[in-house]
């Protein structure tokens, strides 16, 4: 099966993979990615989601496509399909966790768009970003976070405390891979969401642009934003069975290795995320969106390979 078949049309990403593959040969797969990032966004800031034994959990994904070539475009593609913008995460909020903690405090929900991954990584590794990455990982944990800062010594000196409060954060970016992580990126990298993918039908330019079909995705994306507040989605009790499985290693394409000890988990994410897509827009919001275990089988089957050797890939423990 391809992911055509996997993905109905009558779903966002379905929808979605129909429109990015006539414009460009990126790998379908990344097109899905790009597709789950853009549901992130719409559902992880207002959409309850009961994780393992009824306690809260979260929605949010950070994705990262990886491979030889095309992740710039297929994440181009997706910039016109947001309902909000990006959020701007620039180099100058990079050159410090006290600045990035500022940019998040002030827009923590939202979706990051980082074409390169090797250069954020460049970034957060020199010395004014010590301790920084456990900042980021508390950003896709959901963690409410305060920083209490003094002014200069003096009469009118002031403490000043900023909040990230609750953050909901998405984001989507690309790397190449080729190289070892510095340790300290190491537990980032396992939270991240990586899908491999090599382009198999080349052509030298994209046969139109079509601004009809982006505009069609921006209002499918809109209604299910707007439907989010009064949706709920929950786990049906065979998933766990199928998480668990998954979670202890017997499915053949994962090695026992604590590299992906959280992949379960991020694939169980995407499900959700896919059934909110396909459900969001007829769901009764007096009932839970139900999650089945064929939507996580689905996901394992479609991502799985992807994910795994994505990992691999952007921890430098494979090469291309």
């Amino acid at each position: 099966m391809t992911l055509l078949d996997e993905f109905p049309a009558d779903g966002f990403i379905g929808s979605y993979l129909r429109y990015a593959r006539r414009l460009t040969d990126a790998p379908d797969v990344y097109h899905v990615g790009c597709a789950l990032a853009a549901l992130s966004a719409a559902f992880a800031p207002r959409v309850a989601f009961e994780g393992a034994g009824g306690k809260p959990g979260l929605l949010n994904l950070w994705i990262g496509l990886v491979g030889p070539s095309r992740k710039t475009t297929a994440i181009d593609l997706l910039r016109p399909v947001l309902v909000d913008g990006p959020i701007a995460w620039t180099d100058v909020d990079r050159k410090s966790t006290e600045r990035t903690f500022a940019r998040f405090a002030d827009q923590p929900r939202g979706i990051v768009l980082a074409d390169d991954w090797a250069a954020v990584c460049k970034r957060i590794a020199q010395p004014a970003w010590e301790g920084g990455c456990s900042l980021l990982c508390s950003l896709f944990d959901g963690e409410t976070m305060r920083r209490v800062t003094c002014g200069p010594k003096g009469e009118e000196a002031q403490v000043v405390e900023t909040r990230v409060d609750r953050p909901r954060l998405t984001s989507l970016t690309g790397f190449r891979g080729g190289h070892k992580l510095p340790p300290s990126l190491e537990s980032l990298t396992r939270r991240m969401l990586w899908l491999y993918g090599e382009p198999k039908r080349y052509r030298a330019a994209s046969p139109f642009d079509d601004s009809r079909g982006a505009d069609r995705l921006f209002a499918h994306l809109a209604l299910l934003r707007r439907q989010s507040f009064d949706l709920r989605v929950q786990i049906a009790r065979p998933v766990w069975k199928v998480w668990s499985r998954f979670s202890r290693t017997n499915c053949p394409m994962i090695p026992l290795h604590p590299l992906y000890s959280r992949l379960p988990g991020l694939l169980l994410r995407a499900a959700a995320l896919d059934v909110l897509g396909r459900v969001g827009l007829v769901a009764d919001p007096r009932l839970p969106v139900c999650v089945q275990a064929d939507d996580v089988d689905r996901m394992i089957r479609v991502l799985g390979p992807a994910a795994v050797r994505g990992l691999q890939i952007a921890f430098g423990e494979a090469g291309e």
